[in-house]
């Protein structure tokens, strides 16, 4: 399905086809995940692939803020594993996202007193 999305929306049937060997050695999870991830971004941008450029990256990732860490970490190596796969295909001449800092962990609220608590009670 994330295919049929790229196909439908761009028409860079051998960008994909390209970047998917690229990522290969991934999960299919983790691949349609990226891809979906990307489509999102480049639908925001709405600029070619070729233009993409530092701000881009940042000013995507700043409308992450109010999203989990987990999320903001996903959206991050998505981005940084299709900006990498268009600088060493000589898509793009720059890889913004090498310097982007990746997300910081952070562990919820709602986990932080489940840990507090103990997850498991006596009887249990």
């Amino acid at each position: 399905m994330v295919l049929a999305i790229f196909f439908m929306i761009y028409d860079w049937k051998i960008l994909i086809n390209k970047c998917l060997d690229y990522i290969y050695e991934k999960s299919q999870t983790t691949v349609n995940l990226y891809l979906t991830n990307v489509v999102r971004f480049l639908r925001k941008t709405n600029k070619d692939v070729k233009d993409l450029n530092f701000d881009d990256y940042t000013n995507y990732m700043a409308l992450m803020k109010n999203k989990t860490s987990s999320y903001r970490i996903t959206i991050y190596a998505s981005l940084k594993c299709f900006s990498e796969y268009l600088k060493y295909s000589n898509i793009n001449t720059l890889n913004p996202m090498k310097d982007i800092k990746r997300p910081a962990a952070k562990e919820s609220i709602k986990t932080k007193k489940k840990r507090e608590i103990g997850y498991l009670n006596k009887e249990e």
